[in-house]
């Protein structure tokens, strides 16, 4: 804080003009002793006037006696080193008292400090008052924590299973501790979420367990197959056709029309109304044997055109045989 001078203090640059002589009345202040008269004490010869006495005290200044020229003002060191300036100014003929004293230092010369610091502040650190300022803090000077070549590990990490290590340098100090090696990827019991599913855009929710994200719960996803994909359905008559639908953002579309190689079932047999055979008495048939149909038959119970006689061998000897309604008429006996 500012320091307020005494009023003896030395001045700078006063400007309070030369104090007026002393009047020849008034005794000198500084001489309690002198015998020096008033200019009005009346003639030592009077035979009324009274013989001064030597040992008695001065009387006392004028109370009313200005000690300085109105309007003028004076400048005074002050400061933790002198080098502040204050200033009073002189009204009524009094000296007014002096100002804050205005200080550029915020220390005294030579003066020195010292703070703890390092780690635990087990260092110090000094600095000086050079001209009224402090110098900067000297560099951390730390005693020896350790041994050259020393290590020293510590844990670290999400959930503290991490390691990091530091070595002790050839001067004796612990250098700074290295990144840490952390097997964890999330705090223990955090939750979180991931997409899922099969074309990614259904959601899983994730639970942190023992530093490793896990499912929890199962995928919610809105998709049911995969986008761009096919799938293939049995279809025809045989079951032997093929039918595809397409996965279009997750769902299935249609299926497309069947394309079957086959174009009747398997075992079907078709009758034609049409006759046929020796005598027009037979039925027109095709048979699927294998999803197509076969050239069409002829199944005729006869076996001979009506009215052809033929001969055959009857008990050795050669008798004719008559075709009626399809079928030969043998002679009785044979």
């Amino acid at each position: 804080q500012p320091t307020a001078p005494t009023p003896d203090a030395t001045t700078l640059d006063a400007t309070t003009p030369d104090a007026p002589t002393p009047d020849a009345t008034t005794p000198d202040a500084t001489t309690p002793d002198a015998t020096t008269l008033d200019a009005t004490t009346p003639d030592a010869t009077t035979p009324d006037a009274a013989t001064p006495n030597p040992d008695a005290a001065p009387p006392a200044p004028d109370a009313t006696a200005d000690e300085c020229m109105p309007g003028t003002s004076e400048q005074a060191r002050c400061g933790l080193n002198e080098r502040g300036t204050q200033s009073r100014d002189c009204a009524d003929g009094q000296w007014a008292p002096f100002s804050a004293c205005v200080d550029p230092d915020n220390c005294r010369d030579q003066a020195s400090d010292r703070r703890n610091c390092g780690d635990q502040d087990r260092g110090e650190q000094a600095r000086r008052c050079v001209e009224g300022q402090w110098t900067p803090w000297s560099m951390c000077m730390l005693p020896a924590a350790c041994e050259s070549g020393d290590t020293q590990r510590a844990d670290c990490g999400l959930n503290g299973n991490g390691t990091r290590e530091r070595v002790c340098s050839p001067q004796g100090m612990w250098g700074a501790y290295g990144d840490c090696v952390d097997p964890d990827v999330c705090e223990d019991d955090s939750r979180s979420s991931t997409v899922c599913g099969v074309n990614r855009r259904g959601t899983q929710a994730l639970r942190c367990i023992e530093g490793q994200w896990q499912a929890d719960g199962q995928c919610d996803d809105p998709d049911v197959c995969v986008d761009g994909g096919q799938e293939l359905e049995a279809c025809g008559i045989n079951g032997r056709g093929m039918s595809a639908r397409s996965c279009v953002m997750g769902q299935w579309g249609a299926y497309d029309a069947c394309v079957d190689p086959d174009v009747c079932r398997i075992g079907d047999v078709r009758m034609f109304t049409n006759a046929c055979g020796i005598n027009q008495r037979g039925t027109r048939f095709e048979r699927c044997p294998g999803g197509r149909w076969l050239n069409d038959q002829c199944e005729d119970p006869d076996v001979c055109l009506d009215g052809v006689s033929q001969m055959f061998e009857c008990g050795g000897v050669s008798m004719p045989a008559t075709c009626v309604m399809g079928q030969f008429v043998f002679p009785p006996g044979c």
